[in-house]
């Protein structure tokens, strides 16, 4: 097999690098995507979450479609523990979820991590703990100070902000 590159005249001398990945078939390819999705989660409580929901996904998608490559899926189940624990982490002493978990915690944060935890615990083993604060709202896997902040958070107990509505109207 012959390949032809053309190359710009002003490209300097050995800067150049190239590499081509034949695949066997679309699962393959799609193998090979998911595994570029991993990623280890880190830095702030956004970081991580930005970080860790690729590899709720990519699991998510392996048990769906039962297309499991035990090590890849093994990798995701790791970075997900890591990212659970660094996730729970952020939570305020006071309540909710902030960038660093200083009080007081932020409304919007709060409700992306209630919604990827809720992500987390269909793929993913974590500590249920059972909610009774609020009734309405179908959340079971977060601690229910948190979805109380939430619920409280406009002060009149009666309407819902965009981010707390997208968190809590999740299944």
């Amino acid at each position: 097999m012959d390949l032809a590159v053309d190359v710009l005249d002003s490209m300097v001398e050995g800067t150049l690098q190239a590499s081509l990945e034949l695949l066997p078939s679309p699962l393959a390819t799609i193998q090979v995507g998911l595994e570029s999705l991993l990623q280890k989660p880190g830095g702030c409580f956004e970081q991580a979450s930005s970080s860790n929901y690729p590899n709720i996904l990519a699991l998510k998608y392996m048990q769906e479609t039962g297309t499991v490559n035990p090590d890849l899926a093994r990798r995701c189940r790791g970075l997900l523990e890591r990212g659970y624990a660094r996730l729970t982490s952020f939570r305020c002493k006071g309540e909710g979820y902030e960038w660093f978990g200083h009080d007081p915690g932020h409304e919007a944060l709060t409700a992306y991590g209630l919604m990827q935890f809720h992500d987390v615990a269909e793929v993913f083993e974590v500590a249920e703990i059972s909610v009774d604060l609020i009734a309405a709202v179908p959340c079971t896997y977060t601690a229910p100070a948190s979805r109380a902040y939430l619920y409280y958070y406009n002060g009149d107990h009666k309407s819902w902000t965009a981010p707390v509505a997208l968190a809590i109207a999740r299944p």
